[in-house]
């Protein structure tokens, strides 16, 4: 077992260049590790990122389809409210011609019947 210094410096020199070498390689295997890993949950973050791109893209057609139905529902009631003025505008016109016609036929009937009662009072006389 008798060395040599040189024997010894190599020995030395070679088990420090496979302990590098281990480290290295362990290093490398982490490093692999750590990148698959951000690989995985970037794939991760980008598949959410899709659903939620997809989730926000069907509720802004919902979101638009829906004010599209407000939007003619509030035109369908505004004619609606607008026919409705007009029908009751047309309404209070015929009420007020129906109101003339009769106070009119008041008047006629009030005028018929001091008419018989005139009349009346005439045949009355006359039998006397």
């Amino acid at each position: 077992m008798n060395y040599s210094i040189l024997e010894i410096v190599t020995l030395i020199s070679g088990i420090f260049a496979i302990a590098k070498m281990v480290v290295w390689l362990y290093d490398s295997k982490v490093s692999t590790e750590r990148e698959m890993e951000l690989q995985k949950v970037k794939n991760d973050f980008l598949l959410k990122q899709d659903e939620l791109q997809s989730r926000l893209e069907v509720q802004t057609h919902n979101a638009e389809h829906t004010v599209k139905m407000n939007t003619l529902a509030m035109q369908h009631l505004t004619e609606s409210i607008g026919e409705l003025k007009e029908t009751l505008k047309e309404t209070q016109e015929r009420l007020l011609d129906l109101s003339k016609e009769q106070a009119s036929i008041k008047e006629s009937v009030k005028s018929a019947h001091k008419r018989i009662t005139e009349i009346n009072d005439r045949g009355c006389r006359c039998s006397e």
